[in-house]
């Protein structure tokens, strides 16, 4: 049985046309002086579509909390955060972590440790963005389906 997460070679092809379509719009200057939210939205998407482009279809996987399988572009559903983050992280970041508890996110990787990845933009109060990435261990996270 073939993964539906397994792409071709027009899949990428695809998905590298529309990055650059986003590239160009984040670099336009015309929406960067005018529409300055809109350009980086736009390069925000084409760095994801590029890293969607170069993706390859990886056989790693992990389990949630149930003992479900989790693969990449799954989503799930923060259930806690580690003990040593809420221990060690300052406290903006550990409130911006906890925030995320309940949360339903896209598994962008699954490192070797099978950890499973997500992040979260935030819009910071002078109108900047900032992101954190989580790497979630399988008693913190459960599938949604």
């Amino acid at each position: 049985m073939s993964s539906p997460f397994k792409r071709g070679k027009k899949d990428r092809r695809r998905q590298r046309k529309i990055a650059s379509r986003f590239q160009e719009w984040s670099l336009d200057p015309k929406l960067r002086d005018n529409a300055p939210e809109f350009a980086e939205s736009a390069k925000r998407l084409a760095d994801l579509s590029l890293r969607l482009a170069h993706a390859k279809h990886s056989s790693r996987s992990t389990r949630d909390h149930r003992g479900r399988a989790v693969t990449v572009r799954s989503k799930v559903r923060i259930i806690e955060i580690a003990a040593f983050l809420k221990r060690d992280l300052p406290a903006e970041e550990r409130s911006r972590l906890e925030a995320m508890v309940g949360e339903v996110f896209a598994v962008y990787k699954i490192d070797t440790d099978g950890r499973a990845w997500v992040e979260k933009w935030f819009i910071e109060p002078d109108g900047g963005r900032s992101s954190h990435s989580l790497a979630l261990e399988p008693h913190e996270m459960e599938i949604v389906r």
